[in-house]
This record gives structure tokens, C-alpha cells and sequence, in this order.
């Protein structure tokens, strides 16, 4: 939006809100003077122009501060808890398992959304895929065998095409069980959960492990206080 500034029947401008502001500071137009915003025709002090803005302002953040946190008080005590590892353990397990931790934790996570919600398929995506992997692991160990310690190859020719499959099938996977979180953290327990496409492309369950490790914190606050008011009781 851009303003026009008028002091003693002279206009100025137009302003961005930027620049409105930093003059403002610098003195070069006063709380005094009278501001209109481009396109209309009322004339408001401009002391009454930037308290409006900054209302806005604060509106707009607590929006987004609201947007970026759970609202834990839609959460159920009833509804079994999602799988409670903290996030950065299970990414550590990740490494040193040479990036198979995920192919079980995976389904471990998917599991737990079968419990609360029947309609999901990430579980027999995730299934599917881990099967694929189990199947072809003898000739993915023979493949990197071969590039480290050199030793002879064994791999199949269907190696390439049965892992490139299963990798396809885990992104179906992934993205199957975002939408089914998202519905059930948005209606069964509504609190307001987000989850980025990109970073569920990305990182999949370490990424939903670290959504689980904030509703799990939600949850055990929700216990905390129904057992103190149990005993106030």
C-alpha cells in the first residue's frame, strides 16, 4: 500500500509504509500531518494511521505465531499417543544404520496411524516397500561389497529397477500418511497440525517424528494437569 502525506494544503508522496515510517523518525513528516491512503479520499492524522498499522502488525504476527503452534487443548487423552522417540535419536540411529533405521521405524509410525485411523494406507505403502528392500538387500550388500572392498559382484539386473520401485512406493507412502495425519490432527484431534510437502518429501518419518515429539510434550501437559486437579479433588 502507499500513502500521500498533506501539510498545510501541500501533498507529499506517495509512501510506502517503509518509507512513511522512517520518515517519520527522521522528523521529516510529523504525528501531526495528515495521511490518506492512495485511492481514497479521507484524511486521518498520521498518529492515528500508524497505531492502525501496528494493530495490524501484531494481528498479523499473532496469525502466524498461531498458524506455527499446536493447539494442544484439541488433543485427546483417549487416542493412543504416537511413537515416542525424540526426533534427533532417531536421526542418529538413521546414520549409523547406514539409512535403514526409517525402513522399520516407518512402519512402526504408520502402524500407529492404522490404530487411530482405519482409512490409512501409508502402513501397507510402507509394507510394500519395506518388502521390496528386504528382497533386494542381498544384492544391494553385493553392490556396495563391490565399490568398497572390491570384491566380485553378484547383483541381479533386476537390482536397479526393484530399488528405484520400492524408493517410488516409500514416496507414495510418505505422502499418504501426511494427508492422513492431516486429517486426523485437524478433526479427530483438531489442533491445528501443518505439514510441509517439501520437508515430508525430504525426510518423511524423521520429519513426522519431530511433529509427534511436540503432541507427545502436548499430551503428557494434558496428563500433568488432570492428575493435579485429581488430587486437588
Amino acid at each position: 500500500m502507499e500513502y500521500q502525506v498533506s501539510r498545510d494544503d501541500t501533498m507529499f508522496g506517495p509512501y510506502t509504509e517503509a518509507e512513511l515510517r522512517e520518515y517519520t523518525a527522521s522528523g521529516n513528516i510529523i504525528v501531526t500531518d495528515l495521511v490518506r491512503r492512495v485511492g481514497t479520499e479521507k484524511w486521518t492524522p498520521l498518529k492515528k494511521v500508524l497505531k492502525k498499522l501496528d494493530e495490524q502488525q501484531k494481528l498479523r504476527e499473532a496469525k502466524e505465531k498461531k498458524s506455527k503452534t499446536l493447539q494442544t487443548e484439541g488433543l485427546r487423552l483417549d487416542v493412543p499417543a504416537p511413537p515416542d522417540i525424540p526426533w534427533w535419536f532417531a536421526a542418529i540411529l538413521e546414520v549409523f544404520t547406514v539409512f535403514t533405521f526409517f525402513f522399520a521405524w516407518d512402519i512402526v509410525e504408520s502402524f500407529w496411524l492404522y490404530r487411530v485411523q482405519r482409512e490409512s494406507k501409508a502402513l501397507w505403502y510402507y509394507l510394500t516397500s519395506g518388502a521390496m528392500f528386504a528382497f533386494n538387500a542381498s544384492a544391494l550388500y553385493s553392490m556396495v561389497s563391490h565399490d568398497i572392498f572390491r570384491t566380485a559382484a553378484t547383483t541381479s539386473s533386476s537390482a536397479g529397477w526393484l530399488s528405484a520401485l520400492s524408493f517410488v512406493v516409500r514416496i507414495f507412502a510418505r505422502f499418504s500418511m501426511r494427508e492422513s495425519l492431516l486429517q486426523h490432527y485437524n478433526q479427530a484431534e483438531p489442533i491445528g497440525l501443518r505439514l510441509s510437502k517439501f520437508w515430508t518429501l525430504m525426510f518423511g518419518g524423521l520429519y513426522f517424528q519431530y511433529h509427534f515429539n511436540r503432541i507427545n510434550e502436548g499430551k503428557r501437559a494434558m496428563e500433568e494437569a488432570a492428575a493435579k486437579m485429581a488430587e486437588g479433588a
